[in-house]
């Protein structure tokens, strides 16, 4: 799991937890949206962003080693998916 994979403390997993709640309600408001193929892609790529990547909204409740961390389970997870 994430919190141990991370070594997040209870309020940093409350807050994450949080925040991974608010990107996937988001991500399914995009999905609900009659966009076309490419909206859909950048809209969910700036969503991404905002959420997941380097200075995002997620990056702010983790250390510098949590985040590194978290993207190298972001990234084991997507090679198990291949």
């Amino acid at each position: 799991k994430l919190e141990a994979a991370v070594g997040l403390s209870d309020e940093q997993q409350s807050k994450v937890s949080v925040l991974l709640d608010e990107l996937k309600a988001k991500r399914r408001a995009i999905k609900d949206m009659e966009l076309s193929r490419n909206e859909s892609r950048t809209k969910m790529k700036t969503l991404n962003d905002e959420y997941l990547r380097k200075g995002g909204k997620i990056n702010t409740v983790m250390t510098a080693e949590q985040f590194d961390k978290w993207n190298t389970w972001q990234e084991a997870i997507r090679a198990a998916r291949k």
